[in-house]
């Protein structure tokens, strides 16, 4: 029950378990404290890389941008904003 305590989870009467929900500016927490996790474990990562692992880094990152451009684009779309 430690999640309860901590305000993770709420009892929703006739549903159990239920995540809590989560305020913008908690969520801006949470993604700042995991941008910091990731550049520090990129730290320590790169001694360790290898070329092919570069080579797949940067192929997943640049899915990662076209994935987000292109639901830009169709959110853009839905709203009837051209590009």
């Amino acid at each position: 029950m430690q999640l309860r305590a901590e305000g993770l989870i709420v009892f929703a009467p006739n549903r159990g378990f239920v995540v809590s929900e989560l305020s913008p500016a908690e969520v801006e927490e949470i993604y700042m404290m995991r941008m910091a996790l990731e550049a520090k474990a990129l730290e320590r990562a790169i001694p360790k890389l290898r070329s092919a692992d570069l080579i797949r880094a940067a192929s997943v990152l640049a899915s990662d941008r076209l994935v987000a451009f292109l639901s830009d684009q169709a959110d853009n779309v839905k709203k009837g904003v051209k590009s």
